[in-house]
């Protein structure tokens, strides 16, 4: 799903479905991480950016994410949220 959607769209889609790629996270990156801590995802999810490129990176504890406190990321950016143990909804 798309960064721009609503907190709670993203909030709705992330309670009600166990895997969520949102995409286009760069503008949207401090409203997802919001949504992600309303949903109590934050440990499901991983932060990616310029995957394949230079200066490719993976951040896999969004709380480094939280404390840098920066409020956009690069426009090739994502998040993958898999739930770690199904049913959990």
């Amino acid at each position: 799903m798309s960064g721009r959607h609503t907190k709670d769209e993203l909030v709705n889609a992330l309670e009600h479905h166990d895997s969520v790629v949102i995409m286009k996270a760069g503008r949207s990156r401090q409203k997802i991480i919001d949504a992600l801590t309303l949903a109590n995802r934050i440990a499901d999810a991983k932060y990616l950016a310029y995957i394949g490129r230079e200066g490719e990176v993976v951040e896999r504890d969004i709380s480094k994410l939280i404390e840098a406190k920066e409020e956009a990321g690069p426009y090739f950016s994502l998040f993958v949220v898999t739930r770690s143990q199904r049913g959990g909804r």
